[in-house]
């Protein structure tokens, strides 16, 4: 009898017709099975990304998790939305003339949502909109939401110690 790690085909060009499970000795307990078609292993998701929603001006967002804690606007299969906030809004066509303590404003619109996916996975917005994490800076649509990659700069830094 073979053993499978993690679930993975051990005679991958070799198709699998069926499961058959014959416990040794005692119970036996199957958490699940499934069968894909992803790149990499669906388990392993990429480093924590931010994107950003622009929803049309009519529709606000509603921040309220349901009973699994998700989003009812915006879900993400083969990965996890970790946060949402609103946009910070600062006036930059009037910053000269401000005072240096002005706290900027909460756009309703504009969401900054941070998540981490594995690269085959789909955003799912209200409408029944989907968009691939691939295409994500691709897919604008006049008056419908649209999600935008916020990239991260990645740089190395060099630390100096001094005693």
């Amino acid at each position: 009898m073979d053993e499978f790690c993690l679930g993975e085909n051990p005679h991958p060009e070799k198709a699998v017709r069926a499961i058959r499970f014959e416990p040794v000795s005692g119970r036996l307990i199957i958490s699940g099975v499934s069968a894909g078609n992803a790149r990499s292993m669906p388990l392993v998701w990429e480093k924590r990304k931010k994107v950003l929603l622009r929803m049309p001006p009519e529709v606000s967002f509603d921040s309220t998790l349901d009973e699994h804690g998700l989003f009812s606007q915006i879900e993400i299969d083969l990965g996890q939305v970790i946060s949402a906030t609103p946009q910070l809004v600062y006036p930059i066509e009037h910053w000269e003339k401000t005072r240096q303590n002005l706290q900027p404003e909460a756009s309703p619109t504009e969401i900054v949502f941070e998540y981490s996916a594995h690269p085959d996975a789909c955003f799912h917005l209200f409408g029944n909109r989907t968009i691939s994490v691939t295409d994500l800076d691709n897919d604008a649509r006049q008056g419908e939401p649209v999600l935008q990659s916020i990239h991260t700069p990645n740089q190395s830094v060099i630390l100096r110690v001094v005693e």
